[in-house]
Formats: C-alpha cells, structure tokens, sequence
C-alpha cells in the first residue's frame, strides 16, 4: 500500500518510519520504502479490529489488541532512531487549558489535564509507544493481525491503551473499559487505574479535538465517556 500525505509531509505521522523500522514488522506492518510525503507499506488486509468488535466479538477483540501490543512493547536493545514526541506533546489541546465551547466541561478536563502534567514527561520506566493504538489501526492481512499509522511516543506502556476504550465508539462503556482494564493489568502487569486514567484523558483531548473540528456528536460521546473513566480511575473532579 501507497501512503500519501497533504503537502509533501507527514505531519502528525512525523515518526512513522522510525516505528516501522523498530519494530522490523513485528506487530505492525513492514515500512517498504519511502519518500517525501509518501510510504509504501505491506499491506495489512481489509479486516479491521474494529469490524471483528462491531459483529459480536468484542472480548476477542481486546485479546487481539493485546496480542499487538505485547509484540509493539516488547523490549529492544535500541530505542528509534528519532527524537519521540512526549504525552504533553501528544495531549498540547488540552494541556493548553483553553477548553473553548467546553467551559461547562471544565472540572472533568482540568483532572485529565492534571493526570497528563503529572505524568506525562519522560521519566525511567517510559517506554516507546506506538501513540495511536486502537481498533481501527489494527487490520488482519497474510501476516495475521499487524498494526499501522503510529505516532511514535515516549511514555508509560498504560498511556499504549488509552485509545482502545472509546473505540469502537458504538461500544464504548464504563463497564466495557473496566473490562478491557482488567484484561490489560492483568496481561502486562501495569496499574488498572492508570490504564483507566489514561483512557480518560485521551477522552479528554479527543473531545477538544472534534470540538474544534466540528464534530459535535463524537466530541459529546467522549465528554459523556470521560466521567465515567475518571470515577473509574478514582479520580474526582
């Protein structure tokens, strides 16, 4: 597969390449080549994760995000070959604490804003993350279930998860994240309301985001998400 990119750069895609070229495709597909503003990528297959959750198999779903991810975080000698954006970096809309057309939102924002500050500049124990990981970017193909379209971050492996718990949006629950974080916590070893805390604060920037770009409903299902996510993570506006 050709990837083309508006105006000849890859923009939020900046580290793909590098990610590519770390993993080596284990977990995510094989970087071909590239040039300005384009990738040539092994092709992934036309079933995404997201298709397998939406007919009914949800918790196999989470299984397989999991399978991923155990192969994206698994550690390398070397880290990529590229300065890796920080989670600030990543969340800058809601860090920024403008929150415009959302003040009514602003107790729940501030606390995903907080959890971010606190925890999202590079520290020991942070690891490189794809960045972007959800049902939607993750497909099956020859290879089996690989993913594509990485950020490329550097922060704590909870922060890896913190897409998959509004995605597919149509599933998205309370009692579906906690799940999802059990399974997580349990599989990887990592702390169940951070993994909870970081789901709400991509909720967070995510409904900045469609705000901003006009999509109101998606910007209203993560702002009703986020509640949810924060009291599930023991955290009170």
């Amino acid at each position: 597969m050709v990837k083309l990119y508006d105006g000849g750069t890859f923009g939020y895609d900046a580290n793909a390449p590098a990610m590519y070229r770390h993993w080596d495709g284990h977990g995510a597909v094989r970087l071909l080549s590239e040039a300005p503003g384009a990738l040539c990528l092994e092709w992934a297959g036309d079933q995404s994760l997201a298709a397998h959750a939406l007919a009914g198999q949800d918790d196999a779903a989470t299984q397989v995000l999991a399978d991923v991810a155990e192969k994206l975080l698994a550690p390398r000698r070397v880290m990529p070959d590229v300065q890796l954006k920080t989670m600030i970096d990543r969340y800058d809309l809601l860090i920024s604490g403008t929150f415009a057309g959302l003040e009514a939102h602003r107790p729940t924002l501030s606390t995903a804003r907080d959890l971010v500050l606190e925890n999202g500049t590079p520290s020991p124990g942070h690891v490189p993350l794809h960045g972007d990981l959800h049902h939607r970017n993750i497909f099956n193909g020859p290879r089996g279930w690989l993913a594509i379209d990485p950020f490329g971050l550097i922060g704590p492996r909870e922060a890896e998860f913190a897409n998959t718990f509004r995605n597919p949006a149509d599933l998205a629950s309370r009692g579906r994240a906690e799940k999802m974080a059990d399974v997580f916590a349990q599989r990887f070893g990592l702390d169940r309301r951070a993994l909870l805390g970081w789901g709400a604060a991509k909720c967070a920037h995510s409904a900045i985001w469609n705000h901003g770009f006009g999509d109101k409903s998606r910007a209203r299902s993560d702002l009703n998400l986020l509640p949810e996510l924060l009291s599930a993570a023991g955290l009170t506006p």
